[in-house]
Parts: structure tokens; sequence; C-alpha cells
């Protein structure tokens, strides 16, 4: 199984450490490879731990770093990324949360921090990592160990629980007037 690891911009900020232990004592224990994809070189990097995969982010100072959120069963080699189709697993749910300003070009996201943090907030659900993008958030709500799918539909199901926790944010976000990315398809790449 491949894992596309989540790890974020300049500013990255992890809650939950030991479910973040656990994660990685479940990749080293099984021997699983991540990938990152890298936006500059547009090809995409693969490891085969996500301790590597940290170090070679860590690297990086001039390159947007994109990430996939599902699992896969193989390495797809530097120029193509996993299918939806093709993937294996996945660690938990997921939000990109943009934040209004630069570089973005739509009028109705968010405002500021401080307005994410109340938007997840009333998702009665603490995130398990935050990450600040630099522009942004990505949110992880981790499940307690990785579900590795064993069936096509096991995938449907996880598919159709991703899709709808997104919508739930998106409505959720509409209500303030805010307008956040649909980010709910397995082989959803986040930068």
């Amino acid at each position: 199984v491949v894992l596309q690891w989540p790890v974020g911009g300049v500013r990255w900020r992890l809650n939950g450490l030991s479910r973040l232990q656990s994660l990685v004592d479940f990749v080293k224990e099984h021997c699983l490879d991540a990938v990152v994809k890298l936006a500059r070189e547009k090809k995409s990097f693969w490891a085969k731990t996500v301790g590597e995969a940290i170090q070679r982010v860590g690297e990086l100072t001039e390159s947007n770093v994109y990430v996939g959120v599902g699992l896969s069963n193989k390495n797809y080699g530097p120029n193509r990324r996993c299918e939806a189709k093709e993937i294996a697993g996945i660690v938990g749910l997921w939000a990109d949360i943009d934040i209004a300003g630069p570089p973005h070009k739509k009028a109705n996201l968010p405002p500021d921090e401080a307005s994410v943090g109340s938007l997840i907030e009333e998702t009665g659900l603490k995130p398990t990592l935050l990450i600040h993008t630099g522009h942004g958030f990505h949110t992880w709500w981790l499940f307690k160990e990785p579900w590795i799918f064993e069936s096509d539909e096991e995938r449907t199901k996880a598919a159709s629980l991703a899709q709808g926790w997104s919508d739930t944010l998106r409505i959720r976000a509409r209500t303030h007037g805010w307008d956040i990315d649909a980010t709910g398809e397995l082989a959803r790449v986040m930068r």
C-alpha cells in the first residue's frame, strides 16, 4: 500500500501527535510507501517511510507540495498519480479551507483564521491535524486506524462518506455566505 501523506506548506502545525505517531508506526509496520507531488517539477516523489517523505518535504523551500488523500497499492512513478478506482484506503476525512485574500480569486471565502476555526468548531468534531498552508488550512479528522478497502463496495462507501463530509462542510460554510472547495473525492490531491 502506498500512502500519499498529508504535509503542508511553509507553516504547518500538528494537533494530536499520538494519532500521528500511531499512523507512523502503522506505516513502518506495513512497509508502506509515501508519495508527495512537487509542483515545480511536476513529478511525484515516493518514499518508503513517512519520515523520509517529511524529510524530503522539509528540504523543499521553493516548491509547492501537493499531497494525495488516499492510499494506493503501488508506486506509480514520477509522472502519474493514483486514480479513484485504484485508491486502496484512506486514513481519515479531510478538508481544504482557503482564507480570503491573495492569491485566491474567490471573494466569498472565510475572511480570516478565526472564521475557519469557528466553521470547524461547528462540526462538533475536533480535527486531528490542522495544517496551515499559508493561505488556508488542510484539516484532517483521522480514523483510529487506516481504512484499507477489502472490496470495491467498501471503496464506494468510503467515497460516499468523504463526499458527504465535504458537502456537509460546504453547506455549513454557505450559512455564513462563504464558499469552500469540494474536496470529497478519493483521488483528491491538495496543495
